[in-house]
């Protein structure tokens, strides 16, 4: 072997130092399995997060920190994996030292000797419970809003105009009341609010106080279809 050879060799001592510190420097959670779970290699980082020394690490099924949940998750997860689909993703629960449910994402990547046959992974992971926690909250409020806006079109009127006071929205209440059909409502022409009882300037007063940021509460007087008021 020459020279030149023998410092691109991975299973050279210096060359094994050397990814080693890449390794130990990242600040991602990074280990690597046997394909049953059992762990060979676990850097700085893993060992800290979980508490635990590199030697009480090696020969542990990474599995015992996850939820049963996730331990099936990541059953066909793994054994998903193929020479030619060697490298996916997964998110999944994992419960920290302290016994709290917090969520990880890994890259995991396989690898196969000349056989095809799995031999082990190798992962790179990192703790993304703050990220899940805002989902949880977006998709929480997102939820309310649809909740209120059901109470809202079920037992209140709701209607949307612009400046001119020409209606771009309504909903089913609207139209109970009003005894007009939406079609009628969203003509171009169609203007119900009673301005022989509002003042002229009362869409103008109004909207100066919205654009403000402001909320504005009151009365305004519509027509409906049977020349009734509400």
């Amino acid at each position: 072997m020459t020279k030149s050879d023998d410092k691109g060799d991975p299973q050279n001592p210096a060359n094994e130092e050397r990814y080693k510190a890449i390794v130990e420097d990242q600040t991602e959670l990074i280990c690597r399995f046997l394909p049953d779970g059992t762990l060979t290699f676990v850097n700085h980082p893993y060992c800290r997060y979980f508490h635990k020394k590199e030697k009480d690490l090696i020969g542990v099924n990474f599995k015992i920190f996850l939820p049963k949940e996730s331990q099936r998750l990541i059953e066909l997860h793994l054994s998903s994996f193929t020479p030619d689909n060697s490298v996916q993703n997964v998110e999944h629960k994992v419960i920290s030292p302290s016994g709290e449910i917090c969520w990880h994402e890994w890259t995991n990547r396989a690898f196969f000797d000349k056989d095809g046959k799995l031999t082990d992974f190798q992962s790179v992971g990192r703790d993304i419970t703050k990220r899940k926690l805002i989902e949880e909250n977006l998709q929480k409020s997102l939820r309310e809003i649809e909740n209120i806006k059901f109470a809202l079109d079920q037992h209140c009127i709701v209607t949307i105009m612009d400046q001119k006071g020409k209606i771009t929205y309504i909903n089913d209440k609207f139209c109970e009341v009003s005894k007009y059909s939406e079609k009628e409502l969203l003509r171009q022409d169609q203007k119900i609010i009673d301005f022989e009882y509002h003042s002229k300037d009362f869409l103008k007063d109004l909207w100066r106080i919205i654009v403000k940021g402001k909320v504005w509460k009151g009365e305004i007087r519509h027509k409906a279809k049977d020349s009734m008021y509400y």
